[in-house]
């Protein structure tokens, strides 16, 4: 029989999550401020400058999800 995770843990585990989620949202929040407000150019350079940050945000809403799946999992 498993032991009860220790609520230590548990919540410890929550605040990673909640940390990653931050992240992943002020770099999504970053590139949309630069795609909207930044005038450079050429126009691929602007899209990238735009993109990079959001999809390195998803990049990391995904990760932190994932690590909190491998961490609560029963032993």
């Amino acid at each position: 029989m498993a032991e009860p995770i220790d609520p230590r843990i548990a919540l410890a585990n929550e605040r990673t999550l909640l940390s990653w989620i931050r992240l992943a949202l002020a770099l999504v929040g970053a590139g949309t401020t630069i795609g909207t407000v930044a005038d450079i150019q050429p126009v691929w350079l602007h899209l990238a400058v735009a993109v990079v940050p959001v999809v390195l945000g998803l990049a990391a809403a995904l990760l932190g999800e994932r690590q909190v799946l491998i961490l609560d999992e029963p032993v």
